[in-house]
């Protein structure tokens, strides 16, 4: 019988076969089992310790022969039940591991490095690393055209606006596209935002570019890559272009 569905809980083809043959044959012996479910019978032993492992099979002994039954089937629920605490507290051991990775590799990491995502998830992975390493009450930049902006907050913009808020990290855009199609966008954006504003540089050509504390990303939609540079040196200057850019930029 296939059960897709119990492997997605963690059971082998080997173990669905065995069990789904003895909720059909009922109380057997291992050569009955080996028959039925076509196993080799130099596995089949394995395969009955780790079902009885999981709680999903047991067996009585008669005249010093085993005879095999598999469980109700609802302590398949209670197997997936438990495998679902288990990947909980798995989860929680890796979330509490992922602030001593990062250290490990900032310590790792050269005064200069360079590297280039593809494609779209790519591009959402360096984006929402570069937002979530950002210090509370830091600041980030964004220079590019209404279409492109608009693409790349939508990639990443419900993951991080609220580790943006709560961060209390600022943010400032500087924009091309001045219609009011572009104005409603960034006004929404500012509603669930407070710390976010924006100015228009009408009849400017900007590269797509965010730009954090020590790292700078250039966006590059059309073929949909996103090259990371991580150098406080280059992100200063880039802070530099982006401030000079924001005085003759106007505001709505």
């Amino acid at each position: 019988m296939n059960c897709p569905e119990l492997e997605g809980i963690g059971l082998t083809k080997s173990e669905i076969l065995v069990y789904t043959t003895l909720l059909r044959t009922g109380q057997s012996s291992t050569g009955r089992i080996v028959r039925e479910a076509g196993i080799s019978s130099g596995k089949i032993y394995e395969i009955l310790d780790r079902l009885i492992e999981k709680g999903l099979v047991s067996y009585i002994l008669r005249n010093n022969v085993k005879y095999f039954s598999a469980s109700e089937p609802h302590k398949i629920r209670e197997y997936a039940e438990k495998k679902k605490q288990e990947m909980i507290s798995k989860e929680k051991e890796i979330e509490s591991l992922i602030p001593k990775l990062k250290e490990l590799k900032k310590a790792k990491e050269t005064e200069y490095s360079a590297e280039i995502h593809m494609g779209i998830d790519g591009i959402k992975t360096a984006l929402v690393s570069l937002i979530e390493n950002l210090e509370k009450d830091s600041e980030l930049m964004f220079l590019g055209g209404s279409g492109v902006r608009k693409t790349a907050i939508d990639l990443v913009w419900k993951k991080v606006v609220k580790i943006m808020n709560k961060n209390k990290i600022r943010s400032r855009f500087i924009v091309t596209d001045a219609s009011d199609e572009s104005k409603k966008e960034l006004e929404n954006y500012k509603r669930q935002y407070s710390l976010f504003t924006y100015r228009f540089a009408p009849g400017f050509h900007l590269a797509p570019i965010v730009i954090g504390k020590n790292q700078t990303i250039i966006l590059n939609f059309r073929e949909q890559s996103a090259i990371v540079i991580r150098s406080s040196t280059i992100a200063e200057q880039f802070r530099f272009f982006f401030e000079s850019m924001w005085k003759i930029s106007k505001p709505d």
